[in-house]
């Protein structure tokens, strides 16, 4: 279930089938010249957004990439990507800098985070890496943990100070991101750390409305169980529950009803022509 359009200039078709997860579309175009540095105006590569969605073969196969060409990545993310903390360790030595970017802007501890190796993760924090270091379109490791679902790195992040309440430039939080993905173990330690229940996306979407959109009804029950409102509304006015009946989504519209939602509240807009997910 597709809707909520966050308008971006600057699309090519390797960015998506990267946010789409086409992997043998992505080999063919990288085979066939397409360059993986192009950003949008917002600063996405097709490696953010990959990394953004969680999908975790793309992001593989545009890394692997990205040290072949003229886009090389460093050593250190190669290293974080395998958890092999002998040989970030001894970068380490020679260069200092924990927080090498890739040309996505990503550093290694984003790239711990995604695959959830908190050995390497753990060393480049140790090591001075910025817990909070943000990609240019605003993701930080602990959006990415979450994402992923990585409930040791999440844990990880936060004792080490990462920011709870972090945005992206689409005003996503590490708990819209957990919400969205159904990750109920992640979201629920969110929450016992004080994750905020109201943050907003651009288009007005509480974390209830992220875990409604995908059927998750784990996460939908912890939110609720932590007085998240089962009303609250989005800029158009719309409910979880609005998102929830337009995604054919039984089982959280029977929750949403059985705590109370409002069958009859009346949004601004049609959700009837699905596009790109936020």
């Amino acid at each position: 279930c597709l809707f909520f359009v966050c308008p971006q200039n600057g699309f090519t078709p390797l960015y998506m089938a990267a946010q789409e997860n086409h992997i043998d579309v992505v080999k063919y175009l990288l085979e066939n010249g397409a360059n993986q540095s192009t950003a949008t105006e917002d600063g996405f590569t097709p490696l953010a957004v990959a990394l953004q969605q969680g999908h975790n073969q793309a992001v593989a196969i545009l890394l692997e990439n990205d040290t072949k060409g003229k886009v090389r990545l460093p050593a250190l993310h190669i290293a974080a990507r395998k958890d092999d903390t002998k040989s970030a360790a001894l970068l380490l030595q020679n260069d200092h800098n924990a927080d090498v970017q890739s040309k996505s802007g990503f550093t290694p501890l984003h790239i711990a985070a995604h695959y959830g190796n908190v050995n390497v993760a753990t060393l480049l924090l140790n090591r001075g890496a910025a817990v909070d270091f943000t990609a240019r379109n605003g993701i930080t490791p602990l959006h990415v943990a979450s994402k992923r679902g990585n409930t040791n790195m999440v844990k990880l992040l936060l004792d080490r100070g990462g920011q709870i309440d972090a945005k992206t430039r689409d005003g996503l939080t590490p708990l819209h991101c957990a919400a969205r993905s159904g990750h109920d173990q992640v979201v629920e330690l969110l929450l016992e750390r004080g994750a905020p229940l109201l943050a907003r996306t651009k288009n007005g979407l509480s974390p209830l409305h992220m875990a409604a959109q995908g059927d998750h009804v784990e996460c939908v029950k912890h939110l609720l169980q932590h007085k998240a409102p089962v009303d609250d509304v989005t800029l158009d006015y719309l409910t979880a529950l609005h998102v929830a009946a337009h995604c054919g989504h039984y089982r959280v519209t029977k929750l949403l009803l059985d705590k109370r939602a409002n069958p009859n509240a009346r949004a601004l807009v049609n959700l009837a022509r699905p596009t790109f997910p936020e």
